[in-house]
């Protein structure tokens, strides 16, 4: 009889704590790695070195092949320069759900490029607020023209990335990257007419509604240069 009440016992407490154990893994699995946890385990990129450190080497180890100098994909080509990341709001410090650098890595395919921890040590690098302690380069200047390295340089990273990107973005408008921007269904390559990435920011008159939204239109030039790029096939170059 004590023996029964035992087990019944024993086995209530199972079923009350087991779903507040999966809950509570679930909860650390989605959140950002703790700092303090990712010493424990060893870190990312090795033992020792600052987080900057560490959040370098993974981008060097695991990114540098297509966003460095020989290959430049998505506009990139400058993913350990920290003024330039920075410059272009590819991590917009203190603010690592809306930087590109995180949202790409979280949301899209690049996810399986990168294990979790690295994932999260990038967030915590950019969150709290990644102090340069590389002297880095200055930002290369690149001329506006019809290819979207210029476009993403010179137009969205300056004036549409604060709104459109990340899970925020309106209307799942995201624009932190090509592979991001061509499946929000914004641009039609070869149609810059039913392109709604051409089409929000023409310069119709009398329009009273038109992006960047609450700044300046853009110039004839800017919007000839995207209307140009999507025209010649919207392509990733």
């Amino acid at each position: 009889m004590k023996q029964s009440r035992t087990l019944k016992i024993s086995v209530l407490s199972f079923l009350v704590l087991a779903p507040l154990l999966a809950f509570q893994n679930c909860s650390n699995n989605m959140a950002p790695m703790d700092l303090d946890e990712q010493a424990a385990q060893g870190g990312v990129g090795g033992a020792g070195g600052t987080t900057e450190t560490q959040a370098l080497g993974v981008l060097t180890n695991k990114c540098m092949n297509c966003h460095g100098p020989v290959a430049s994909m998505g506009g990139i080509d400058y993913i350990t320069d920290v003024p330039s990341l920075k410059y272009y709001r590819v991590a917009i410090p203190g603010q690592a759900s809306a930087s590109p650098i995180y949202t790409v890595l979280s949301t899209t395919d690049h996810s399986s490029l990168l294990a979790a921890s690295e994932v999260a040590l990038i967030y915590n690098w950019v969150q709290t607020g990644m102090e340069a302690a590389t002297p880095g380069v200055a930002p290369t200047v690149l001329p506006l023209g019809p290819s979207y390295k210029s476009i993403y340089r010179n137009i969205i990273s300056q004036k549409c990335i604060t709104c459109h990107s990340g899970a925020g973005a309106p209307n799942g408008l995201n624009y932190a990257s090509y592979s991001t921007l061509m499946a929000s269904g914004a641009v039609k390559a070869g149609d810059p007419n039913g392109s709604l990435f051409v089409q929000a920011v023409m310069r119709q008159p009398g329009q009273t509604s038109f992006m960047p939204k609450g700044g300046a239109r853009l110039s004839a030039a800017e919007i000839q240069a995207i209307s140009d790029w999507v025209t010649a096939g919207a392509l990733d170059n």
